[in-house]
């Protein structure tokens, strides 16, 4: 929240003002890039090429998310 004028506020929508988006974030990514490696990797044993495109994959799934939710929470 920023003071607009005396006694009110408006909404900031910057993502610096909002570290609990960028926490969010960072630990959705991490759990993520965990989740990838132990399972494309190491449970079904698949090669390091492919496990770069489900990596790939996986991050673009993260940018979608993180995208939803600023537009969600009024960040851009």
């Amino acid at each position: 929240m920023t003071a607009a004028s005396p006694g009110r506020l408006t909404r900031s929508t910057s993502l610096r003002d909002h570290p609990e988006l960028v926490a969010v974030v960072v630990v959705a990514s991490v759990i993520a890039l965990i989740a990838i490696r132990y399972l494309v990797v190491d449970r079904l044993e698949i090669d390091a090429s492919t496990s770069y495109m489900a990596g790939a994959f996986v991050g673009l799934l993260i940018a979608q998310f993180i995208r939803r939710l600023c537009d969600w929470y009024g960040v851009e």
